[in-house]
């Protein structure tokens, strides 16, 4: 066997129930309630007999615009393992772009340094508040800042899901009365021609 296939990470998969659901998912504790979170799988080096995780990043846990905690690709395939390659800078640019921020990151930090920008907050009390010291917070205890915009966030998407809802109903309403009125219209018209065509009595004209 050629040296060369221990030393290439590879992308394990199997048909096997359970195989590798450590590296594509896990189980937490959000709000109170247990949750499945899933994630890309990782490459892996090394032989069947002696397979381990390919060392490198293949995504970044982050928060989006709605609020919403996802895995952030770095790599665009599970053995590719640079993700400071061309692909990577892409996606961090993209992060930045939207205003993503990773969960055990204080925004108010990011403000600082410029990763973010005011028109990415949408707490008021990340705009006025000042950068928590280093250390103090983490991805397993996020600070005050991070909840607080993590929480406007999901409101603001919530806003807009309701609207937009609230607009689909209205339209479904208008919808509905339309049809009521077009199917009442047609009734009239057909009682009127069926009564028209009804045989008349003597004297009746």
């Amino acid at each position: 066997m050629s040296t060369d296939f221990k030393r290439e990470p590879c992308f394990w998969t199997s048909t096997t129930p359970g195989y590798n659901t450590s590296d594509r998912q896990r189980t937490v504790m959000r709000n109170g309630k247990m949750v499945t979170i899933k994630f890309p799988q990782r490459g892996h080096a090394g032989d069947y007999e002696d397979r381990r995780r390919a060392p490198g990043t293949r995504f970044l846990w982050m928060i989006d615009h709605h609020g919403f905690e996802f895995a952030h690709c770095l790599t665009n395939a599970a053995a590719h393992l640079d993700h400071t390659g061309p692909y990577g800078q892409h996606m961090m640019a993209k992060a930045r772009h939207f205003g993503w921020y990773q969960p055990g990151q204080c925004p108010c930090a990011l403000l600082t340094t410029g990763e973010l920008t005011r028109h990415h907050i949408v707490s008021p009390d990340v705009r006025a508040g000042t950068a928590c010291k280093p250390g103090s917070y983490s991805y397993e205890d996020p600070c005050p800042h991070s909840l607080a915009e993590r929480k406007a966030r999901q409101d603001q998407n919530k806003a807009v899901q309701d609207e937009r809802e609230s607009k689909m109903k209205n339209l479904a309403t208008k919808g509905i009365e339309a049809t009521q009125a077009l199917t009442e219209k047609l009734v009239d018209t057909v009682t009127a021609a069926l009564a028209d065509r009804a045989p008349r009595s003597k004297g009746e004209k």
